[in-house]
């Protein structure tokens, strides 16, 4: 008998809570906080909490310089994003997994936080 769930996202979420236990990390606080999450909302939830708290206690005002070159090269990524998107449809099966993993990263880090 299929020990699968009904729902593939949380199924998802524990297969990557267990790989990331048994072979990502080794810090047991980070270990103790994915077995306090049940899902990825409650992750994500902890993830926008500490960079509130980072970005507080930082005072977000005084970017270091490299975070600031940083902001600068996500939009600019951002920006020509689609002329890479045309690209990538050249040769989708080599380039389209990891073109797609960096451009949700700097879509994301491009985003002014609200």
């Amino acid at each position: 008998m299929c020990n699968r769930t009904l729902d593939p996202a949380r199924e998802a979420f524990e297969l990557a809570s267990v790989k990331f236990n048994s072979v990502l990390t080794n810090d047991e606080r980070k270990r103790h906080i994915i077995n306090q999450t049940s899902n990825v909302l409650e992750l994500q939830n902890l993830v926008v909490n500490a960079q509130a708290k980072y970005t507080a206690k930082h005072d977000g005002n005084s970017m270091s310089g490299t975070r600031k070159w940083l902001l600068k090269l996500s939009k600019r990524i951002v920006h020509y994003g689609t002329i890479m998107d045309v690209f990538v449809q050249h040769h989708p099966e080599y380039v389209s997994l990891a073109w797609g993993a960096i451009k949700f990263i700097f879509v994301v880090s491009a985003t002014p936080k609200g």
